[in-house]
């Protein structure tokens, strides 16, 4: 509860009586007004005055009476004298005389008085200052202070003290690149074939890395391909500076499958995705993998060299944990690998995951789009769910063949898409909306959570496995 809020809950009927009897019947101020005089909000006062049954204005009714403040010579006097003479904003006016700028200006319209355009206003605006632009188009000139320093000071625009310094027909410097002698040609292109990069030139001579390449072209210097220009940039140390998200991925990761990667890529098939962005000039490669259990995207980040942004879900308040790059080296190792381009209801388990691989990326697909949890009857349930048919009826196969889990009475469901006397657990279809399809696999059997449990996690180290579905297998199942 804020400050104002505490004040207005402080106070009795008695006191909103007196309130309301001077400020709003004998003053005739309104809600917002008497709020500023009692130290309270506006919508405190008209709820109060509506708690205890006092009758309230209707807004034409508050209109009419506040106009009625004024008379039509007042609003006259105001805007010849403060508006025209003087040269006052409506917000000022409104300072000195407390009639709202929104007034103001609806009286000035009905009595056919002629306000400052924007422009206009604008003009008035600079003018008042301008003993304060004058000193700063000083420093600007002896180059004491650039143009952005001074929209800082000036609480503007670097293009609005352009515009501002034009309007008093200051002389303003030209560009370093506008003007540039033989000497200056000469440097450009003795750094560039010193193999420093446009930017660096930049740094160096205060010229634009754009006008750099454009003395190059006109010269006839051809520029560096992309790949070199970075090559020679990491080789002079310049990655110390580099802030990209790009700069410790470890490709490496993906030469040989392991528990780890089979793990990655289980996680990747639930929660992640990859795609490609057509520009005009080149096409960029991307990949993102989103949860909100921050431990779990850590620890894949750790994998690979990527380091979790946060953002905030768009339909809730929940944090969101991302992994994301646009590196096409890194998303080609995940294509020749197996993972696609909108995979959600084509997504298989990849082919180079080996057999005794396959728990590890089930896992991993677990902890993304799985649950385990205890229903109101005591019963533990597990339940993983896909779009993809193809996937869940791999999985399926997977758990049968590698753990023995599998059905373990007759099946009744008219939506299982199982083969008559398929021994695997019972795949679901359940449409979640109108054009959303999933498949479903689950049990309530324990003897087969159980060993799901230990097919998932057995032997299996913290930093490869999400803590937060491994601690709620181990409370369900007592801690076995």
């Amino acid at each position: 509860m804020t400050k104002r809020s505490r004040r207005a809950s402080k106070l009795t009927r008695a006191e909103y009586e007196e309130i309301y009897n001077f400020y709003y019947v004998r003053k005739g101020l309104g809600c917002g007004a008497i709020g500023k005089e009692i130290g309270v909000s506006k919508s405190s006062v008209f709820r109060n005055f509506n708690k205890y049954g006092f009758q309230v204005r209707s807004n034409s009714e508050g209109s009419k009476l506040s106009n009625q403040k004024w008379s039509d010579e007042e609003i006259a006097t105001i805007h010849q004298h403060c508006h025209i003479k003087n040269k006052m904003t409506f917000e000022e006016i409104a300072e000195v005389h407390g009639i709202s700028p929104a007034q103001f200006s609806a009286r000035c319209a009905e009595l056919g008085l002629q306000v400052r355009s924007q422009a206009e206003a604008m003009t008035c605006f600079w003018e008042k200052r301008e003993s304060e632009i004058r000193e700063m188009y000083e420093y600007y000139l002896d180059g004491a202070k650039i143009s952005k320093e001074i929209a800082s000071e000036l609480g503007c625009s670097t293009s609005q003290v352009y515009r501002c310094f034009k309007h008093f027909e200051y002389q303003m410097k030209s560009p370093k690149g506008s003007n540039l002698t033989d000497k200056d040609k000469f440097q450009i292109v003795e750094l560039y074939s010193d193999e420093r990069a446009p930017r660096e030139i930049e740094e160096n001579l205060g010229i634009s890395s754009s006008t750099v390449r454009k003395v190059l072209k006109e010269i006839g210097v051809e520029l560096r391909p992309l790949d070199e220009a970075v090559n020679l940039a990491l080789a002079r140390g310049r990655d110390k500076t580099r802030n990209s998200i790009n700069a410790n991925i470890k490709l490496d990761f993906f030469e040989q499958m392991t528990p780890e990667l089979a793990w990655f890529l289980g996680a990747v098939c639930s929660d992640g995705s990859i795609g490609s962005n057509y520009g005009l000039n080149k096409t960029t490669s991307s990949f993102s993998l989103a949860s909100i259990d921050k431990d779990f995207v850590e620890k894949l980040g750790a994998l690979v060299g990527l380091s979790p942004s946060k953002s905030i879900q768009s339909t809730s308040s929940k944090q969101i944990w991302t992994l994301r790059c646009s590196n096409k080296h890194f998303v080609s190792h995940l294509e020749g690998l197996g993972v696609c381009n909108n995979k959600s209801s084509t997504v298989t388990i990849p082919e180079a995951i080996r057999p005794e691989l396959m728990r590890h990326f089930i896992r991993g697909y677990f902890e993304g789009d799985g649950c385990v949890c205890v229903n109101l009857n005591g019963r533990v349930r597990f339940s993983l769910s896909s779009k993809s048919r193809r996937l869940i009826m791999s999985v399926a196969k997977e758990l049968y063949e590698q753990a023995g889990i599998g059905i373990q009475s007759k099946r009744r469901s008219l939506s299982c898409v199982n083969l008559l006397n398929c021994p695997y657990l019972t795949v679901y279809v359940v449409k979640e909306k109108s054009d959303l399809i999933m498949y479903k696999i689950e049990t309530s059997a324990l003897s087969m959570i159980e060993k799901l449990y230990r097919y998932l996690y057995e032997d299996v180290d913290e930093a490869n496995r999400m803590n937060r579905k491994f601690n709620k297998f181990e409370k369900a199942l007592g801690g076995l």
